[in-house]
């Protein structure tokens, strides 16, 4: 099972990966090209494209360097909806709802991914309170028992 990257982690890469591919006239692009144009570190463009293939697709073929073209998969399902005379070459950038949905989704997986740290955070605390309080109850358990062993014991040599 693959471990998903937290989108919150990489949330300045991906809104601008995300704008830049679907507002460029590009129709894909490679991440060293994306990296240079938008001044950002190609290697943790590589790694973002590659984290969040949900979001972005990695062509089959490579580019003469070697690496392979990438675009956002809504970018690609829509080259063939709305441009079938050109044979998918639509080179139009995406509306801009269909940029405000992808930004929108986003952002609403980093509030997810907080909610659930506050709730893992959350947890995480009432768990260690209980076992606070079970171990004063056990403490307590203990402290009467030898209370009640030293009394009986004390009232037997006193007989």
């Amino acid at each position: 099972m693959k471990i998903q990257t937290p989108y919150s982690d990489n949330l300045d890469v991906l809104v601008a990966l995300v704008t830049y591919l679907a507002m460029t006239d590009f129709k894909s692009n490679t991440p060293s090209y994306v990296a240079e144009t938008l001044a950002l570190d190609v290697k943790k463009v590589r790694d973002t494209l590659q984290s969040f293939d949900g979001l972005f697709r990695e062509s089959k073929n490579p580019a003469e360097n070697g690496e392979k073209y990438y675009t956002l998969h809504l970018r690609y399902a829509l080259r063939w909806t709305q441009n079938d005379e050109s044979n998918g070459e639509s080179k139009e950038p995406l509306r801009a709802e269909y940029l405000d949905t992808l930004l929108n989704f986003i952002t609403r997986m980093v509030e997810q991914e907080q909610t659930n740290q506050r709730q893992f955070s959350s947890n995480r605390a009432t768990l260690t309170a209980a076992w606070v309080a079970a171990g004063v109850a056990f403490f307590s358990v203990i402290c009467s028992f030898t209370g009640i062993l030293i009394s009986v014991i004390v009232t037997s040599l006193n007989h």
